[in-house]
């Protein structure tokens, strides 16, 4: 079969589009509880501990569902997915709106938003990788910067709705927003080129002789059970679960840890906001790079750019240097997202890939849902926020050390080293 793709414009880039549109809303909804945080202290009285527990709720809730969606996915399609949760997701956002007590936020923020958030994210990602062989890193480093275009623009967009119209009307407004996207863009979503009678961008064509893959040979990648027996398995679960706690404790507490020094609000969220464009240019080139160096290498460069910016943060007083530091951390942020799903696709197989990703999603939310947690208990015990962010700078370096450990999996048979002797 040949591909109608490359007599025109290949539909997989109108794939990446549409994910690109859902990573927009469904990170951006989530990074912004930031905002919120302090509006919620200060209305009912609860300590930051008390609401970042909602945000812990969250991340549990989005890393079961992530695993349950990318089987799920794998078994009925992505499509039917992304448009019931989508609306899930919109609804819980409205919910919030009617808060009265810790038990509902927890309810509708953390169980809620979270299960709609945990659906939507491990079936697009994993859909993009299936349009591409050529050009998989760029095609899911686009998709992903959604996690800092989204920052980008709805933090500010927060700020701005909470000081004239308040937070409930805040989230009713962003729970129709989410609807307004999410729904036409599941609606109009392909899961993969042979719904379309198309064959991947770049997959071998020995008729028109194609150069094949420079992907991980088929022998070395292997199916779900079997990659549990894995180091690989493995190593990605624990690197993405220490860098998240690294990234979580400082991207719910920023824009508070900024008015607890003085910085205006507007000002604190503007910082986060940086910090959401520089993660989307980070998806994008960390996609660029995965292309070219490899998903291991372009993860370990994103580790060492973030725990730099982290080391630097609670020394930090000058606003331009918060700045400069949102820059890089950002980079970091966005660099981290893009190697994960390219380095499962190459340790392992296609037909596996939406659950063993998932499995991934669920150790990184686990994470971030600690990482939350404990900024927020931490500042409650002490006062500052200089214990959370040692916390936040070790488990970084934890996640370096194992990302060193990684072997590379292109070419290498034996990347995939089994556990069992």
């Amino acid at each position: 079969m040949k591909e109608r793709a490359y007599r025109g414009p290949f539909y997989g880039w109108r794939v990446v589009g549409m994910a690109l549109a859902i990573y927009t809303i469904s990170y951006g909804m989530s990074t912004i509880f930031a905002v919120f945080l302090k509006p919620l202290a200060l209305e009912f009285g609860w300590t930051r501990g008390m609401i970042s527990s909602a945000y812990s709720i969250n991340q549990i809730t989005f890393g079961l569902f992530a695993l349950i969606s990318g089987a799920l996915s794998d078994r009925y399609g992505v499509r039917k997915i992304l448009l019931i949760n989508g609306i899930i997701y919109g609804a819980g956002l409205m919910l919030i709106s009617r808060t009265s007590s810790l038990w509902n936020l927890y309810l509708f923020y953390g169980v809620i938003v979270g299960l709609g958030y945990g659906s939507l994210t491990v079936p697009s990602a994993t859909s993009v990788t299936r349009w591409f062989e050529k050009r998989r890193g760029i095609a899911v480093g686009i998709t992903q910067s959604g996690l800092g275009i989204g920052t980008l623009i709805l933090s500010p967009l927060a700020a701005y709705l909470i000081y004239n119209f308040g937070w409930r009307n805040s989230y009713i407004i962003f729970g129709l927003i989410t609807l307004a996207v999410l729904i036409p863009a599941s609606l109009f979503f392909k899961d993969k080129p042979s719904d379309l009678g198309l064959t991947a961008y770049g997959a071998e064509d020995a008729a028109e002789g194609r150069t094949p893959l420079p992907a991980a040979a088929v022998e070395g990648r292997i199916d779900g059970r079997e990659a549990a027996k894995t180091r690989p398995f493995w190593f990605l679960n624990t690197i993405h679960f220490t860098d998240c706690i690294c990234h979580s404790i400082i991207l719910v507490h920023i824009v508070a840890y900024l008015t607890d020094i003085g910085f205006h609000p507007a000002t604190a969220a503007s910082v986060l906001g940086v910090a959401g464009a520089s993660a989307a240019a980070g998806t994008i080139t960390s996609g660029a790079l995965t292309d070219r160096i490899g998903g291991r290498n372009a993860l370990r460069a994103a580790l060492i750019c973030q725990l730099i910016t982290v080391s630097m943060l609670m020394f930090s007083r000058d606003l331009w240097l918060m700045y400069v530091l949102a820059i890089f951390f950002g980079m970091g942020l966005g660099g981290l997202i893009t190697p994960y799903p390219v380095l499962t696709r190459e340790y392992f197989s296609e037909s596996a890939a939406g659950t063993i990703y998932g499995a991934q999603l669920t150790c990184g939310t686990a994470g971030m849902a600690l990482g939350g947690f404990l900024g927020g208990y931490l500042f409650d015990i002490s006062g500052d926020y200089r214990i959370a962010f040692t916390v936040s700078l070790s488990a970084g370096v934890v996640a370096l050390f194992v990302g060193l450990l990684l072997k590379a999996p292109t070419g290498e048979p034996r990347a995939v080293v089994s556990l069992q002797p």
